[in-house]
């Protein structure tokens, strides 16, 4: 029980200059008994055992302790000698009072007057210092504490060796650089590190104040070697170019880290500052491996892009230079990219192989030469080897109409190239000359609007250059007309020819300059000044205060005004040589002439040598001499169908040449009609059929008897931008029906012609039917026929030639201002034309959710076919089987009076739709919506040629 008590009274408050002397003893002599250098030699000390005499302890009426009772000393006592202090002290003991201890502690206590001699001033003696708590009383203490046997502070650090404090701060620093040294050992096979000793610590410290230091430190290194280890597996040769910049940057902040912590900063003095250390080079590392955990070792460039673009942007929330620290990231990871997106949009030189169209299925990040396969809307296919853009390789922070604007940009640079080698912008040192922007990331609301003035400023620099270079002045500007990028360089011979004195000269320099120590080429690096900064600085949680674009805009600011500025300067010069140099509105003349029936004396030759009767037969008859007349194939007039293709030719020979060159000037008209070539050497051809369709062809009475004759154009690489191959097959679809309506025109002429006036003359009686089918079948077609040819056709292709127009005005008057109007794009262009031709099949009925209407159409044109068959074999005296086999005129009329009671209800209900739907949706794209022709509402200019008094209706 004893030592309970006196372990009990370890803790208490003890006499000042006892307590002094105690913590001095035990400073000198760790090994002295702990309670021997403590006994009480007072002789009116108390007899329980203790060493010190402890005021009793006070308690209220409820139990609780209260302020001590302390006892005002008496003034006049205060000056009572020394040998009489403790009669002084009983004698004011009696005299005591309470006194609040807490209220005068932010009162200055008045220091008692000393007296001061001269002697104890030469002595130069001071007071000892005599500490009051532990930590006061120096390290070794708290070591002879912790090492009691008897663990009086209970931390079980009794058995725990005392390590130069030295050598265990620079241990931990190893440790958190993630190596290993002579207190922590690397396990290589688990990749961790282990305590050299099971237990030690350092003076001053218990271990489990260490124990949380070395789990910090062995954390940061773990994360430093999963670092090292990304960047020793990025280094491969199968490695992408973003991967192996990532992993150079975070190589280059490791480097920076193990020369600061290493080379550059001071040893650490105390736990505290490791411990700050530690935490700063703990903040840099952390993101860097929450980046890395979610790099996978199949991941693309766009991917790892994608990547480091999100963390840059979760680092707004870190500090000032940790943000710093990711934006530079994401600078030097992009830089790959960004170095080949201004290769393809040609403001810096391509190096390597460029890429061509011929190199099929090469690719080069993005961009790839690929083989594109389209399908109409009837799955007809057609193939178009051509550049593509691979969205799935763009990184995802890129907006998409960024994104096609570089692809097309790009496109257009290369058809200037290939098509126009001797252009001003096909020389890649030009672009160069007019000193372009450095394409980076900005952050910053300044560097946005400084590179906005630059890259205007570049902008009106092409345009001047470009227009001087249009007028014949690239010479003058120095400026070789081929591209020189790959130009061989001139090397200078250094040695030979030199005498044998600047030789040793130079030789003595080169030993000079090897002699000098290597320079840190990392000392003006704005990665390393960043990590610095932060190791220098400290762990600071501080973000800047500066007013930056949200992350969603920086693609767009940093990217877009630079892409926009080339994109205007190649899509416009590209613009003028298509329409200057490749004639491309006179292509657009020729589908109308020719494809969709707009020239009249196309069609007027191409009707009388498909099916008028009074040509000479081009059908080779054994011992039949030909006249030399005019020949055609007389459909409906002979035998055999369908028919040879020496007959194709002999009918249609110079057809299409008399018609294209009857309507340009006299003085432009070249040699005979078959001596010249026409516009993408267009020509009739025999189109590809299939089993079932060719069946059809081969009745000459049916509506597919000339299905098989197409026109055939092959679109010239200079216009396969605007003219694409799925636009040539909506062409042929168009000419396909408008040659059936064609030929139903003549078909109820003829009919017309001959049951009225020939039947009349001849004294032949009508019925009431067959009068009625004759007149009523004519005014349907011509009705139909009027719609399609004027209305359906002629009304959005007198808008898109409008536009074309207007292009090429603003193409004369271009200026590179946010004011004049711009004009469009190839690309746009190329859409504008996709926009005619969908809006003028909407209108022919050959969309493919207007196939039931056309279908019905096509049996009302079969009946007038049928009917035209009867007809004129009843003129011509036919067999009485044939007879017997065909339908009567007046059953044959009802069928067709009832089919064109349905189709003008179906067109009567498709207009109203559109009407309503009007009212709801907007007016479209602006163009075709202006002239009434951008829904199906046209049809209702169909109904009031039909049935404008609503007689079928009745």
């Amino acid at each position: 029980m004893a030592g309970e008590e006196s372990k009990a009274n370890l803790f208490a408050v003890p006499d000042f200059w006892q307590r002094s002397k105690w913590l001095q003893d035990l400073a000198t002599d760790p090994e002295a008994d702990f309670f021997s250098l403590h006994k009480n030699d007072d002789p009116d000390a108390t007899t329980n055992g203790s060493f010190a005499a402890v005021a009793p302890v006070l308690a209220d009426s409820h139990g609780l302790f209260k302020a001590p009772v302390f006892e005002a000393p008496d003034p006049v006592e205060q000056e009572t000698p020394v040998d009489e202090m403790s009669t002084a002290s009983e004698s004011i003991a009696d005299t005591s009072f309470e006194v609040d201890a807490w209220m005068d502690l932010d009162e200055a206590v008045p220091a008692p007057p000393a007296h001061r001699t001269w002697d104890a001033f030469e002595r130069g003696t001071t007071v000892p210092h005599e500490p009051l708590f532990f930590s006061e009383a120096g390290a070794s203490t708290y070591d002879a504490l912790l090492s009691w046997p008897t663990d009086p502070l209970n931390l079980q650090n009794t058995d725990v060796p005392v390590v130069q404090t030295k050598a265990y701060f620079s241990a931990l620093l190893s440790l958190a650089l993630g190596r290993q040294s002579v207190l922590f050992v690397r396990n290589h096979p688990q990749k961790t590190f282990e305590p050299a000793l099971p237990k030690f610590r350092i003076s001053g410290y218990s271990r489990q104040v260490l124990v949380g230091v070395e789990e910090e430190c062995l954390i940061c290194g773990t994360r430093i070697l999963d670092l090292r280890s990304f960047i020793q597996s990025s280094y491969t040769a199968e490695a992408s170019p973003c991967r192996v910049a990532l992993a150079s940057a975070v190589n280059h902040i490791l480097q920076v880290v193990h020369k600061y912590i290493t080379v550059d900063k001071v040893q650490p003095q105390s736990l505290l500052q490791l411990h700050t250390s530690i935490a700063c080079l703990a903040a840099i590392v952390k993101p860097l491996v929450r980046l890395n955990a979610q790099l996978r070792p199949d991941m693309r460039d766009h991917d790892i892009l994608s990547a480091v673009f999100h963390h840059a942007s979760l680092a707004d929330a870190e500090s000032l230079y940790i943000r710093d620290m990711m934006r530079e990231i994401l600078q030097r990871v992009s830089s790959p990219w960004i170095e080949f997106l201004q290769e393809w949009i040609g403001t810096k030189a391509e190096q390597g192989i460029p890429l061509t169209k011929s190199d099929l299925g090469a690719r080069k990040w993005f961009i790839k030469v690929d083989k594109e396969i389209y399908v109409d809307d009837f799955g007809r296919q057609v193939e178009d080897v051509d550049f593509r853009l691979d969205r799935s390789r763009m990184p995802s922070f890129l907006p998409d109409d960024v994104a096609q604007s570089i692809f097309e940009t790009g496109k257009n640079l290369r058809f200037i190239k290939s098509h126009h080698p001797q252009h001003i912008l096909a020389n890649t040192q030009f672009t160069v000359l007019q000193n372009p922007p450095e394409i980076r990331w900005l952050f910053d609301w300044n560097d946005v609007s400084q590179v906005e003035r630059r890259i205007k400023e570049f902008g009106e620099r092409m345009a001047t250059a470009v227009s001087d270079g249009r007028a014949g002045n690239a010479t003058e500007m120095g400026l070789p007309l081929y591209d020189s990028s790959h130009k061989t360089q001139d090397y200078e011979l250094t040695f030979f020819g030199v005498n044998e004195k600047e030789i040793e000269e130079r030789i003595e320099a080169s030993m000079r300059r090897l002699k000098e120590p290597l320079k840190d080429e990392t000392a003006h690096d704005s990665l390393s000044t960043i990590v610095r900064r932060q190791l220098h600085q400290g762990f600071s949680n501080s973000s800047g205060s500066s007013l930056t674009p949200h992350w969603s805009l920086l693609p767009l600011l940093s990217f877009g005004a630079m892409v926009s500025a080339q994109a205007h300067s190649i899509n416009q010069e590209q613009m003028r040589l298509l329409f200057a140099n490749h004639d491309l509105l006179g292509h657009f003349r020729l589908y109308r002439d020719f494809h969709m029936l707009g020239s009249g004396l196309f069609c007027t030759r191409l009707s009388q040598a498909l099916f008028s009767p009074d040509l000479e037969s081009a059908e080779r008859q054994a011992g039949v001499a030909r006249q030399g007349g005019v020949m055609g194939l007389r459909l409906g007039g002979r035998d055999t169908w369908p028919p040879a293709s020496s007959e194709l030719r002999l009918a249609l020979m110079g057809i299409l040449s008399d018609a294209y060159f009857d309507k340009l000037p006299k003085s432009s008209s070249r040699l005979g009609r078959d001596g010249d070539r026409l516009p993408g050497d267009l020509s009739f051809a025999v189109r590809d059929l299939s089993e079932e369709e060719i069946q059809q062809c081969m009745n000459p009475d049916s509506l597919e008897a000339m299905d098989f004759l197409c026109l055939q154009y092959t679109t010239p690489p200079a216009l396969s931008s605007v003219v694409t191959p799925v636009v040539l097959l909506q062409y042929d679809r168009i000419f396909r029906l408008l040659l059936r309506v064609l030929r139903l025109m003549y078909v109820v002429d003829e009919l017309f012609r001959q049951t009225l006036w020939t039947n009349r003359v001849y004294g032949y009686e009508l019925s009431d039917d067959e009068y009625r089918f004759a007149r009523e079948a004519r005014i349907f077609v011509s009705s139909v026929a009027g719609y399609f040819l004027d209305t359906a056709i002629s009304i959005p292709w007198r808008a898109f030639e409008g536009r074309l127009g207007q292009i090429q005005a603003a193409l004369a008057l271009a200026r590179n201002d946010a004011v004049t109007k711009q004009p469009p794009s190839p690309l746009q262009l190329q859409q504008l034309h996709t926009k005619l031709l969908h809006t003028i099949m909407s209108g022919l009925f050959l969309r493919k959710r207007q196939q039931p209407i056309l279908n019905l159409l096509e049996d009302i044109f079969n009946g007038i076919l049928e009917y035209a068959k009867v007809a004129k074999a009843s003129d011509s005296g036919a067999a009485p089987q044939s007879q017997a086999e065909a339908r009567q005129p007046s059953e044959l009329y009802h069928e067709f009076k009832q089919k064109v009671q349905i189709f003008i209800t179906v067109c009567r209900s498709i207009a109203e739709k559109a009407k309503s739907e009007s009212k709801t949706k907007d007016g479209g794209d602006g163009l075709f919506a202006s002239v009434g022709v951008g829904d199906e509402g046209i049809v209702a200019q169909l109904l009031s040629k039909l049935d404008l008094d609503n007689y079928y209706v009745k």
